[in-house]
């Protein structure tokens, strides 16, 4: 697996790497449907493993200011660009008098503060100050895209404790602060998606020791030692789905309890070795898989925003209607939610003006061709 999990494409990113990231955000995309039993799945992974792989590969070679300015760059610009066409579907939606919304000015001030507060769940203990105002209203949820401000803390994090020199001083400052996302998020909710940026710090922190400390360790094992431990690593996770653990992200609850987080790294290991044996073995298969992955940030913002503009219920109602059944209607409803999703993604990350918005560099000839 050494050589094979180095192996790179023509753009010299880790291919089986680019897979694990696209099977993570399909699964995302599947967690937003609310179905039970998927969601015992996709919850115990798929967003711990973007902060792991992350984690993975941040690095000294920019000092601290210069760092985070990249990533302000990278995550913050476009979740601006994606909240500034939320408020805007809605302020459309109110002005049109569409079923559900309110006056357009309303829609304005609701969505715009959320943008602002950028969490990613509605209902979260509001700090006090927000309760002022003459409301017990929740600041609105912004959706999805409170994990690029959860990324981009997690990462400028990582990146100032890589300016000291002691490893075991890292090790508890990051999981200190972890611990005080985690149970600060109880208590109140600070914008930006702190407390889940915290906790992000915490996984990215792993990734960071994975790849300075166990990688080179684990690569001297031999073949049959690490199918073993492949084939354990898995079995705790299956175990751990029949569990039904409560992993919340968005609100900074990583599980119910704390080894939790066994489960959890458990099922980011081994889907990191299902994709490097799919990369492996069914390279076709894989392909598109990679694809979503290198682009993983522009279909996460494509995603948000066709839940905000596409109303699936009233499109399901339609259907039923005319006098299809239920699963008919739903299998066109899902038909149409990734094909939107593939396309614009797909659109997006050939199209110029977007690849730069999104900090992505100009399209190379190899790559054209992908």
């Amino acid at each position: 697996m050494a050589g094979e999990a180095q192996r790179t494409s023509i753009t010299g990113r880790i291919e089986f790497v680019d897979t694990a990231r696209g099977i993570a955000m399909l699964c995302i995309v599947l967690g937003h449907l609310g179905v039970a039993p998927i969601n015992y799945v996709v919850y115990t992974f798929h967003v711990p493993i973007f902060f792991l792989i992350t984690g993975w590969f941040v690095s000294r070679r920019l000092g601290v200011s210069a760092f985070a300015k990249k990533r302000a760059r990278t995550l913050l610009v476009p979740y601006a660009a994606t909240c500034v066409l939320i408020i805007a579907t809605y302020v459309i939606r109110g002005a049109i008098g569409a079923d559900g919304s309110r006056p357009a000015g309303e829609e304005l001030i609701v969505w715009t503060v959320a943008a602002l507060y950028g969490a990613g769940s509605t209902g979260v203990p509001l700090p006090g100050p927000l309760q002022l105002f003459g409301t017990t209203l929740p600041v609105q949820s912004i959706g999805a895209i409170w994990f690029l401000w959860a990324c981009f803390w997690g990462c400028v994090g990582l990146r100032a404790l890589l300016a000291l020199k002691r490893e075991w001083l890292r090790a508890l400052i990051a999981l200190a602060v972890a611990l005080f996302g985690v149970f600060s998020a109880q208590v109140f909710f600070a914008p930006l998606s702190l407390q889940p940026g915290c906790v992000a710090l915490g996984y990215m922190y792993l990734g960071y020791a994975a790849r300075e400390y166990g990688w080179p360790w684990s690569q001297d094992w031999p073949r049959k030692a690490k199918t073993a431990a492949a084939v354990a690593t898995g079995a705790v996770w299956v175990a751990y789905i029949f569990w039904r653990d409560t992993v919340v992200f968005v609100d900074a609850i990583p599980g119910l309890h704390w080894w939790s987080i066994f489960g959890i790294l458990a099922g980011c290991v081994t889907v990191l070795v299902l994709s490097w044996l799919l990369t492996k073995s069914l390279p076709r298969v894989a392909s598109p898989l990679r694809f979503l992955g290198k682009y993983s940030l522009i279909m996460l913002c494509v995603h948000m925003l066709e839940m905000h503009v596409v109303n699936y219920s009233l499109l399901a109602d339609a259907i039923m209607a005319a006098g299809a059944p239920y699963v008919v209607a739903g299998g066109c409803v899902l038909a149409l939610k990734f094909t939107l999703i593939f396309v614009f993604t797909w659109l997006l990350a050939k199209w110029a003006p977007s690849r730069k918005l999104f900090g992505f560099p100009p399209a190379a000839a190899g790559e054209k061709r992908s």
